[in-house]
């Protein structure tokens, strides 16, 4: 379940391009997309999206668009 934390911490990123980073990660195996609010630390990722179904993308490329 993702948060209302989780939308704040990309407000300041919407209508901006992102690359996967410490905070965004996408898992070209499992197809999951997920954001981890500390980058690493204590806290584990949140999953918000699969990307595909059985075939998952080996890249999402090199940005991400947020989009409200």
């Amino acid at each position: 379940e993702l948060s209302a934390t989780f939308f704040t911490a990309l407000a300041p990123m919407l209508g901006t391009k992102v690359g996967a980073s410490a905070n965004l990660l996408y898992n070209a195996t499992s197809g999951v997309l997920a954001y981890d609010a500390d980058g690493g630390g204590a806290l584990a990722p949140v999953t918000f999206a699969i990307v595909g179904s059985g075939i998952h993308p080996a890249s999402l490329g090199q940005d991400f668009l947020v989009v409200a």
